[in-house]
C-alpha cells in the first residue's frame, strides 16, 4: 500500500513537472513567434530605407535581382517578353500622373462617379489627417479604418469600446508616416497625401460579399480571379476567363476550387472595360453584394509588385505574350 502511494505521488510529480515543462515551452514559443515579428518588421524596414536611398536610375536593375530571388529567373526589364517582365516595364515607363490619382483610394473616387455613378462607390467617413482626428462617435459599428496610400494595411473595429486605442493609434500613424512607394519600389504611390478614412464594414469576403479582381490588357478584360475564403483568409484561388471557363494557369500560392458563374457577371466585365479603357494594363477591383449590386474596390496597376508566380511557369511568358506594351 505504501509503494502504491508513493508511485502515485511519484506520478503526480512528473505530471506537475510535465505541466511547467509545457507551459515554459508556451512561453518560449510566443517570444520566438515576437522576435520572428520583430525580425520581419526590422527587415522590412531596412529594405523600405534601401529603397528611399536607391537612385532612380537603379530601380530596374533592383528590380531585376529582387524578381531573380522571388520568381526565380533573371528578369529583363529594358526589353520584357513575360507579363512580370511588363509590369516592372510600365512601372518605370508608363508611371503617368493619372495611375498615381486613381492608386490614391480617395481621389479615385470622383474619377469613378464621373465613370460610373455614385451608386458604384461605397460610403466612407473622413478623411483624416491623424488618428486623433478621427470622431469615433460618428462612426457605425462594426467599421474598417484604412489609409489612402497602400496596400494591406486595414483595421476592422467591431466594437469601439474594445478597441485598443494606443494600438491603433500607433498602426494607424506608421501607416500616415509610409511612402508605401519605397516598401517595393511602386512609384505610382510617391505622391499620394497620406489620409485615413473609415468604411462600413461589410462583413466577410467570400460569405457575405464577394471580391471579383479582374486584369485587364490593352483596355479588355482578359481574365477574372475570385478566391474562396474561411474567416476572411483566402484557401483557394480560381482564375476565368471572361465567359467563365477556367483558364489552364492558376497562381501557384493557392489551389484552385471553381465556383458557381456570378449572376451579374456581363456587368462586372463592362463595368470593368470603362474602367481600364486608356491603360495598358491594370487590375480592376469590383465587389459583389448580396443584393447583386456591385462596388467599386480599386485600380491595381501592379498586382503583387509584379512578382507573381505563375502555374504552369511558362504562363509568365504566354500571359506576357498578350500584353501590348
Amino acid at each position: 500500500m505504501f509503494f502504491v502511494e508513493r508511485l502515485r505521488n511519484r506520478f503526480k510529480k512528473i505530471e506537475a513537472e510535465n505541466k511547467k515543462i509545457k507551459a515554459e515551452i508556451k512561453e518560449l514559443n510566443e517570444k520566438h513567434e515576437a522576435l520572428l515579428g520583430i525580425n520581419d518588421e526590422l527587415a522590412l524596414d531596412m529594405m523600405y530605407k534601401y529603397h528611399e536611398l536607391l537612385p532612380k536610375e537603379r530601380y530596374e536593375e533592383t528590380m531585376e535581382r529582387r524578381l531573380l530571388r522571388r520568381i526565380g529567373y533573371k528578369a529583363d526589364v529594358k526589353e520584357p517578353k513575360t507579363l512580370n517582365e511588363k509590369i516592372q516595364w510600365l512601372k518605370f515607363n508608363d508611371n503617368i500622373p493619372e495611375k498615381a490619382r486613381l492608386t490614391d483610394k480617395l481621389a479615385v473616387r470622383e474619377w469613378v462617379r464621373e465613370k460610373l455613378g455614385d451608386e458604384y462607390l461605397k460610403k466612407i467617413y473622413g478623411p483624416w489627417d491623424n488618428f486623433d482626428e478621427i470622431d469615433m462617435e460618428s462612426l457605425p459599428e462594426p467599421f474598417i479604418l484604412k489609409p489612402n496610400h497602400g496596400s494591406a494595411m486595414t483595421m476592422i473595429v467591431k466594437n469601439k469600446n474594445e478597441m485598443d486605442k494606443d494600438d491603433a493609434r500607433q498602426k494607424v500613424n506608421k501607416w500616415l508616416t509610409t511612402n508605401y512607394a519605397y516598401n517595393s519600389i511602386e512609384m505610382q504611390y510617391k505622391y499620394i497625401k497620406p489620409k485615413v478614412f473609415a468604411e462600413d464594414y461589410y462583413g466577410d469576403k467570400g460569405k457575405d460579399f464577394f471580391e471579383y479582381k479582374i486584369f485587364c490588357f490593352n483596355g479588355k478584360v482578359s481574365f477574372v480571379s475570385t478566391a474562396e475564403r474561411e474567416n476572411n483568409v483566402a484557401t483557394s484561388a480560381t482564375i476565368y476567363y471572361p465567359d467563365w471557363e477556367v483558364t489552364p494557369f492558376k497562381t501557384k500560392q493557392y489551389p484552385i476550387n471553381p465556383g458557381e458563374k456570378p449572376a451579374v457577371l456581363p456587368e462586372l466585365i463592362s463595368t470593368a472595360e470603362i474602367l481600364c479603357r486608356d491603360f495598358k494594363f491594370v487590375r480592376v477591383d469590383l465587389y459583389v453584394m448580396k443584393d447583386n449590386s456591385i462596388k467599386f474596390g480599386e485600380m491595381t496597376f501592379t498586382p503583387t509588385n509584379g512578382e507573381q508566380i505563375w502555374d504552369p511557369p511558362e504562363y509568365d511568358r504566354k500571359l506576357g505574350d498578350i500584353l501590348k506594351i
